[in-house]
C-alpha cells in the first residue's frame, strides 16, 4: 500500500504510538464513510541550542480534543497522566 508519509514516522493510532506504516483503518471504519472525526493540532517549538522541544499547552489542547469528541459521540480514550 503507498502511504504519502514517511513510513518511518510515528503515529498515535489505536490507543498507541507506532511507525505510520503499520497504522491500518478498517473500510468500514464510520470516519471513512462519513467524515467523523476530531482533529486538534498540538503547537510545538524546537528549541536548537537546548536540542528541547517545548510543547504549547498541550493539556487545553487535548482538553478542547475532548470536548470535540464528545459533542460527535465518540470515545476519546486518550486522559492526561495524573
Amino acid at each position: 500500500m503507498r502511504t504519502d508519509g514517511d513510513p518511518q514516522m510515528i503515529v498515535y493510532f489505536d490507543g498507541r504510538y507506532m511507525p505510520l506504516a503499520d497504522a491500518r483503518v478498517g473500510i468500514l471504519t464510520h470516519a471513512l464513510h462519513y467524515g467523523t472525526g476530531v482533529f486538534e493540532g498540538i503547537r510545538a517549538h524546537w528549541d536548537e541550542a537546548q536540542q528541547e522541544l517545548f510543547v504549547m499547552r498541550p493539556w487545553s489542547t487535548m482538553s478542547a480534543g475532548s470536548r470535540t469528541a464528545v459533542s460527535c459521540g465518540l470515545l476519546f480514550r486518550c486522559r492526561p497522566r495524573s
